[in-house]
């Protein structure tokens, strides 16, 4: 990513009080991010469709609890084959499912719409885009706010309202329009699992009128902390002048396969073995028996197998690290990997 003003990372126990602060949801792993983001305003044709959103949000409230058709039609006073195909529509978009008794639930993209605002409002569009029959919908023109991170090529991020700041744009600060197009022309399927728009159908280019199609591109940065409880990875907004974290809502809800693809979110095994050397650096421990150590990451633990002499002398010096409560971070990309060291003696 491209380089900007340098931004202090947080120390060990800020990233335990985080864990314990979201220990609740009972994450997999956890990341530390400071993302460059082109803040994209464009011009762009949206399809509109009917107003079912708030019919999507009923359903999906109701099959909280299974239900057949006929007790739906029942509680929504609707017709059976208006319900039967809104009912289809979500199926379509993966919301919801049938049992083998012929009952309509919701599927685990549904049950995450219900408890996280963020992924209910893009679930009701998704179903709201899958609903809509294509002799109901229209295009209209709309100016629209794109967030990408500044990785290459730009990677597309569904944020909602970002407590993003404003910089000055670093040196060579450019964006391709053709990476926004890029997003518009993947598969109704791409765009589900990378939170795009799905009502927005194409780019509106300056060309045709330079005045209100033109694009801006604005240099922001935003700090996050990033939770995977699969299969989603959450970002929270974090002050970094004070490292509180925003609990609620979810600025950033992803896919894991799609959050994953973020540059440095899978560090390597050199980057954890560096992590650990720098960790070790300034509590003077030779560096034969760290070079020694056997590291192992599982999930949000990073396992050491140390030998003896090293122990012992963590032992001496109390050290948080044999009490479960020394954090590190891994990598030199703005998206840092955090775990826990799990340090065992082997003999």
């Amino acid at each position: 990513m491209t380089a900007a003003a340098a931004l202090a990372l947080p120390g060990s126990r800020v990233l335990l009080g985080w864990w314990r602060e979201f220990a609740d949801r009972s994450p997999r792993r956890v990341w530390f991010a400071h993302l460059l983001l082109h803040r994209i305003e464009a011009c762009v044709e949206v399809e509109q469709s009917p107003p079912l959103p708030s019919i999507a949000s009923v359903l999906l409230s109701l099959l909280a609890t299974p239900r057949s058709l006929d007790e739906l039609a029942g509680e929504l006073h609707m017709e059976r084959s208006l319900l039967s195909w809104l009912l289809g529509r979500l199926s379509e978009a993966r919301l919801l499912e049938r049992n083998g008794s012929d009952r309509w639930l919701l599927t685990p993209a549904g049950q995450e719409s219900l408890h996280h605002p963020s992924s209910l409002a893009t679930a009701t569009a998704t179903a709201t885009a899958a609903a809509a029959a294509p002799s109901t919908t229209k295009g209209r023109a709309e100016r629209r706010v794109f967030w990408f991170a500044d990785s290459n090529p730009p990677m597309y991020l569904p944020l909602q309202q970002p407590p993003a700041l404003p910089l000055p744009p670093p040196a060579g600060w450019t964006f391709d329009p053709a990476h926004l197009e890029a997003c518009m022309n993947q598969p109704a399927e791409h765009r589900r699992l990378a939170g795009f728009p799905p009502e927005v159908h194409r780019l509106l280019r300056p060309e045709d009128s330079p005045t209100e199609r033109v694009i801006l591109d604005r240099a922001e940065q935003l700090c996050l902390l990033l939770t995977e409880i699969p299969p989603h990875i959450h970002g929270f907004a974090v002050r970094a002048d004070t490292w509180q974290v925003q609990r609620e809502p979810a600025v950033l809800t992803l896919g894991s396969a799609a959050a994953l693809a973020i540059p440095g979110a899978e560090p390597t095994p050199d980057a954890w073995r560096q992590a650990w050397r720098t960790w070790c650096q300034p509590r003077s421990l030779p560096a034969s028996e760290v070079e020694g150590c056997k590291l192992e990451i599982d999930g949000h633990l990073l396992r050491v197998s140390a030998p003896v002499k090293l122990v012992e002398r963590l032992r001496a010096a109390r050290s948080e690290a044999l009490k479960g409560e020394a954090w590190i971070l891994a990598g030199s990309e703005r998206v840092r990997a955090a775990a826990a060291l799990e340090i065992h003696e082997v003999r």
